[in-house]
């Protein structure tokens, strides 16, 4: 009986060793006198030194049976191993060998505190990048309101909170671009098209900013065109990043370099600067999100760390590959971006629509709207563009309206109180002319489900916030000639 009682013993410790020999997490064998017993291969790696070196040896630390806590591992000598690394360590008492013991697990957790150490830098940063336009906005509010300020400055004072508004949309796009991009939402457009034009089109659009840094701009482009296919929109986006990039980190009166080859069957576009360099630490991770080169508290450069991130996802989408290079810090850098050509296709003509000025129609308009700061100022707006406008602050109000009197177009949120969006155009649609009029959806949400969930509501067109007013116009003027099965 007690040989059978031992062989069945040994049969389930060794289904045990062999069931912790597989595991992934570190597993450690300690004795109540603190001497290991038992590592397994992962505890092994985890503590950089072999079974041979740690059974026997104390454990170094005083331990509990139930208790999880966060330790940090030294890297042992002649390890081979240079960075510290932390572990989640978990205690619990079994019978070892016919003894007490205690079952240590160590689960790696070092890549997980640096993404949330990298998480809360970015949202300390994206705080600090918000305040930062926020400050001088509400400061030009305030001078304006002072009586007799003279013109110029009360043109300075609105030339400021547009320049600085248009800031915080651009970072508000980076967040929305970047998160389209991780979740495969993003749409591409796709056609044949010259990477010649994208380049030139992207020099145009960063060409202010690197005069304005008095910087030199080299440009190599080839005499023949090289077709590619691809989003002619997204790609000249790629290209103004990494110029805007290169002008931004390098000095005044430096270098920037921008190259155009044909190698095989790849087109090949760089970016070359003198400025102030990648360092060899962070030459691995400089596409990752949230990377920033410049983390001191000046912050110099501003942005959120997602320039490269979004660039390396959209050159990836074109089924291209992007690489940095640099010899370290004060030595310049280059992005170089390999993309296949496309050598049968023939790109389509050139688009000879002349996009001329919007004309103007008066329309009645009524904007629904529960933020009253955003809907007082849009009202003003389209007043002064000579339309007639009435508003209200929810979607119930909003269909009472609509019932009394059916407008031109409404400007609907999607967000309201009392009935949303959505339900105020399904229900407008039903309604006596409902079919007439022409419904605009104006949101803060813009993903692809969200102007297909208009589309389905009965909405002729989606703006997302902050409105594109020129586009707006444009709705406006072209109200009474679609029907309300052409939304954009």
């Amino acid at each position: 009986m007690l040989e059978e009682y031992q062989r069945a013993l040994a049969a389930s410790e060794a289904r045990f060793r062999n069931l912790i020999e597989k595991n992934a997490d570190g597993v450690v064998v300690v004795s109540m006198d603190g001497v290991i017993r038992y590592v397994n291969p992962a505890a092994e790696a985890l503590l950089g030194r072999p079974a041979g070196e740690l059974i026997g040896a104390l454990f170094g630390r005083p331990l509990t049976a139930g208790e999880t806590t966060e330790i940090d591992l030294c890297p042992a000598p002649h390890s081979g191993q240079s960075a510290h690394r932390s572990a989640e360590m978990r205690v619990v008492e079994i019978d070892w060998e016919g003894q007490p013991a205690f079952l240590i697990t160590l689960r790696d957790i070092t890549e997980r505190k640096e993404a949330i150490r990298r998480r809360d830098e970015f949202l300390a940063m994206l705080a600090h990048e918000l305040r930062n336009p926020l400050a001088p906005i509400l400061t030009a509010v305030h001078l304006m309101r002072r009586h007799g300020l003279p013109t110029a400055d009360l043109e300075n004072a609105r030339v400021i909170i547009q320049r600085q508004t248009e800031h915080l949309a651009h970072l508000l796009d980076d967040l929305l671009d970047l998160s389209r991009v991780m979740h495969g939402k993003i749409e591409l457009r796709m056609q044949v098209l010259d990477l010649r034009n994208i380049l030139s089109d992207a020099i145009q659009s960063s060409r202010s900013l690197i005069e304005k840094r008095h910087q030199q701009l080299a440009i190599a482009l080839p005499d023949r065109p090289v077709y590619v296919e691809g989003d002619p929109t997204r790609l000249t986006q790629v290209m103004i990043n990494l110029l805007t990039n290169a002008a931004k980190y390098t000095e005044p009166g430096g270098h920037i370099e921008t190259t155009l080859r044909r190698e095989g069957t790849q087109a090949v576009l760089a970016v070359k600067d003198t400025g102030m360099g990648i360092p060899p630490a962070q030459l691995a991770n400089i596409f990752e999100p949230f990377m920033q080169l410049d983390t001191s508290l000046e912050r110099k450069r501003g942005g959120l760390g997602l320039g490269l991130t979004l660039v390396r996802r959209l050159v990836e989408l074109h089924g291209g590959t992007i690489t940095a290079h640099s010899a370290g810090p004060g030595q310049g850098s280059e992005f170089v971006i390999c993309l296949p050509i496309c050598e049968k296709a023939v790109p389509p003509p050139p688009n000879q629509q002349d996009v001329g000025p919007v004309s103007f129609v008066p329309r009645n308009i009524l904007l629904v709207e529960d933020n009253r700061d955003g809907r007082e100022m849009l009202r003003d707006l389209l007043r002064s563009w000579g339309h007639q406008v009435s508003d209200v602050g929810d979607g119930l109000d909003g269909l009472n309206v609509m019932r009394q009197q059916m407008p031109d177009v409404a400007l609907v949120d999607v967000g309201l109180p009392g009935l949303n969006g959505y339900e105020l155009a399904r229900q407008a649609r039903a309604l006596p002319g409902g079919d007439k009029v022409c419904l605009i959806a104006v949101t803060g949400y813009g993903q692809p489900e969200d102007r297909r969930r208009a589309q389905e509501a009965g909405f002729n067109a989606h703006l997302v916030k902050p409105v594109d007013l020129r586009k707006l116009e444009q709705l406006l003027a072209e109200a009474g000639e679609r029907g309300v099965n052409t939304p954009r």
